[in-house]
């Protein structure tokens, strides 16, 4: 079926105007109608002037693929579009009016501004060329990066304790000195407020005030109870007793009669503050022998209590020095005894004392048979752990005519043994030696007094000098009669052998016999003190420059009624323990003591 002419003529005059043809086409009639070949309807030359248009020419219809119908003549109108005809020479459907022409041009663009500003002066010459680079050199190459090691096991974060409530840091007064008690003081100068030493639980001294403003009880002296200190008591009896201070506690060991030459050596823990620790006495040493005179010291960490052994068999009397360490809370450490006493006589009556690194422990010796009439004074080093320096024992002393009743005292590193002496044949005197570690540093002894004096009793040791060591120096003290009377007498002596007070120091102030002399030293001060004939315990405090610091009359530690016996005493941070047999209540000997501070 062939197109609609009206589309036709659009494609053709479509198909022109892709042609870039300028002319109008028109279709001519063939005169025969029907359909035919479309030509062009005016001849002549091309718009253009290129070419002559050939009007008869037969233009393929590009759309259908045949020759158009050259029966329909296109019909051109004056001024209207081309019209097309049927067969019949009817007009069909004109084509559409042409629309209005085109809009008028717009108005010409504006006029071009102002020419651009003269351009601006050059840019500077370039500088001089920088220093070329240095060559770069090469990445060190990079080491693979560690496997990551897995992460330790996060242990659970301990429980943390409430922090303790803090104090508040006492403020510094800048007023103290003012002589006023401002908050946070306990005195200013000389004013203490209503504290005394008598406040303090002291009968005598003075309080003194430190720059900071705080009480200083050092200058306080006397007696802390009322001699109602009973630390042992039983049914037997209980003699010698000793003591010695571990930084906590006192350690006092005695001997308790068992039988007729059977005694055992026990001992009772003490507080710093007269407390009786052990209400029933530990046994040290329990063997079927007579064990006597028991001694003790502290190294710091454990004590080593020592004693005489006397037994006799068929007239054959066996005496030997031993020992056993003990803990602060009571445990003896050794199974065994330890015998220190090694040459072969008789030993009596041991001391002991510890200088920083070992026991220092001395004793009388009799040689066998008693040939010299005669004894000694012999020593040995005892290691904390039990063990004896040296293969035989120190000689101290051996002058002719007996050396008795030793005592011994330490500072680190040195010692001074102390007995007395009858190689002045008009009485005993009191002399002394010094050892370092284990060398005697003085064979011959040091005469502490030469004059002599008479003994009160031999054998019980009443006047055997007793030594302490404090503020750089020794102080021995003996008993010695000056004139009808017993006086507690004593001097000083330095490390290196020098005699402080060649004359003697006087130490007791009341007559009628006084024995049985103990030293120990407390803070800056010595206390000696001693049993008086009456039957009563004193003391004496005496400062470092060998100056009595307890007033004008001795100081009664106490006044109980009843014998006593055998004096010891040792000091703690606060005060010194005093402790001696007593026999105020029954015919039982017990064992009583009482703090005091020199």
């Amino acid at each position: 079926m062939g197109l609609c002419p009206k589309v036709r003529v659009a494609l053709l005059l479509l198909a022109v105007a892709a042609a870039g043809c300028p002319h109008d086409l028109t279709r001519a009639a063939d005169g025969g109608g029907g359909d035919g070949p479309v030509v062009a309807a005016d001849a002549g030359l091309d718009q253009s002037g290129d070419a002559p248009v050939d009007r008869g020419a037969v233009i393929d219809w590009p759309y259908e693929g045949k020759v158009a119908d050259q029966s329909r003549p296109l019909d051109r109108g004056k001024d209207g579009p081309t019209t097309v005809k049927d067969k019949g020479g009817t007009v069909k459907d004109k084509a559409p009016p042409v629309k209005d022409k085109a809009p008028p041009v717009k108005d010409k663009a504006p006029p071009t501004k102002d020419k651009a500003p003269p351009p601006k002066d050059k840019a500077p010459p370039p500088k001089d060329k920088a220093a070329p680079l240095p060559d770069k050199k090469p990445w060190p190459d990079k080491k693979p990066w560690p496997d990551k090691m897995p992460w330790p096991d996060k242990k659970p974060w301990p429980d943390v304790k409430p922090w303790p409530d803090v104090k508040p840091w006492p403020d510094l007064k800048p007023w103290c000195g003012n002589g006023k008690l401002d908050p946070g003081e306990q005195c200013d100068g000389t004013n203490f407020g209503s504290h005394s030493c008598a406040k303090l639980g002291f009968p005598s001294g003075s309080l003194k005030c430190t720059a900071a403003c705080k009480r200083d009880a050092s200058g306080c002296h006397g007696v802390l109870g009322k001699c109602d200190l009973a630390i042992v008591k039983s049914s037997t009896n209980e003699y010698a007793p000793a003591v010695a201070f571990d930084g906590k506690n006192y350690l006092v060991v005695f001997q308790r009669l068992i039988s007729s030459y059977h005694t055992h050596i026990l001992a009772v823990r003490v507080s710093a503050q007269g407390k009786v620790l052990d209400s029933t006495p530990f046994i040290v040493d329990g063997d079927k022998v007579q064990k006597t005179y028991a001694a003790v010291a502290f190294d710091g960490k454990n004590y080593l209590v020592v004693w005489q052994t006397w037994s006799s068999t068929y007239g054959k009397v066996v005496a030997d020095i031993q020992g056993r360490r003990v803990s602060p809370v009571g445990v003896v450490l050794d199974k065994n005894v330890i015998t220190l006493s090694r040459d072969a006589g008789q030993n009596y009556r041991p001391a002991i004392a510890f200088d920083g690194a070992a026991y220092q422990v001395v004793w009388n010796f009799q040689d066998p048979g008693n040939k010299k009439n005669s004894f000694d004074v012999h020593g040995v080093r005892v290691s904390p752990a039990g063990g004896l320096h040296g293969s035989k024992n120190m000689i101290i002393s051996a002058a002719l005519q007996p050396q008795k009743n030793p005592s011994v005292a330490c500072g680190k590193g040195h010692c001074l043994a102390a007995w007395e002496d009858y190689r002045h044949t008009t009485g005993y005197s009191a002399y002394a030696a010094r050892i370092a570690g284990s060398v005697l540093k003085d064979a011959g002894g040091i005469a502490l007094v030469k004059t002599g004096y008479q003994p009160y009793n031999l054998y019980n040791g009443e006047v055997a000098p007793r030594v302490a060591w404090g503020q750089g120096a020794y102080l021995v003290a003996w008993p010695q009669r000056l004139g009808s009377y017993y006086h507690i007498r004593g001097a000083r002596l330095t490390p290196a052998g020098a005699l402080l007070d060649k004359a003697g120091l006087t130490l007791s102030k009341t007559g009628g016999g006084n024995f049985w002399v103990r030293v120990s030293h407390h803070g800056p001060n010595w206390l000696v003190s001693w049993i008086n004939y009456s039957q009563t315990a004193r003391g004496a405090g005496v400062s470092p420059a060998g100056i009595i610091t307890t007033g004008a009359a001795d100081m009664v530690i106490c006044g109980a009624k009843g014998f006593k016996y055998g004096m010891a005493a040792s000091c703690g941070p606060s005060s010194c323990l005093n402790v001696w047999q007593d026999l105020r209540s029954t015919k039982l000997h017990d064992i009583y003591g009482e703090l005091a501070r020199p």
